[in-house]
């Protein structure tokens, strides 16, 4: 019983019909990724340690909290990369159906 079993996942490339079945693919991905980016840009939005304008939670761990989520290197800083990259990643996916779509044999 010494084998070992591997867990590697590996997936086979799409393959489309036509171009026109690929650009549809790539349009219908790239309205995920913009809905992706409303998600991701909402999340941070409203968390804070305020409540209708005043604190509502003070102190050490208040503020160590604070400046984890709000500092240089926070994580809302990080967050906030998100959305872009997902509209890039749409924007570059709709690029390219367009240009499947010019293909000769759309």
């Amino acid at each position: 019983m010494g084998g070992s079993v591997s867990s590697e996942i590996v997936s086979e490339p799409i393959q489309y019909q036509s171009n026109r079945d690929e650009a549809a693919a790539k349009r219908s991905q790239a309205a995920k990724f913009d809905e992706w980016a409303e998600k991701a840009a909402g999340l941070v939005e409203g968390i804070s340690r305020q409540l209708d304008g005043q604190d509502v939670w003070s102190g050490p761990a208040a503020d160590a909290w604070e400046a984890e989520l709000n500092g240089p290197s926070g994580i809302t800083r990080e967050i906030r990369k998100y959305p872009e990259a997902y509209r890039t990643t749409a924007r570059n996916m709709r690029e390219t159906a367009r240009k499947l779509m010019e293909t000769p044999g759309a």
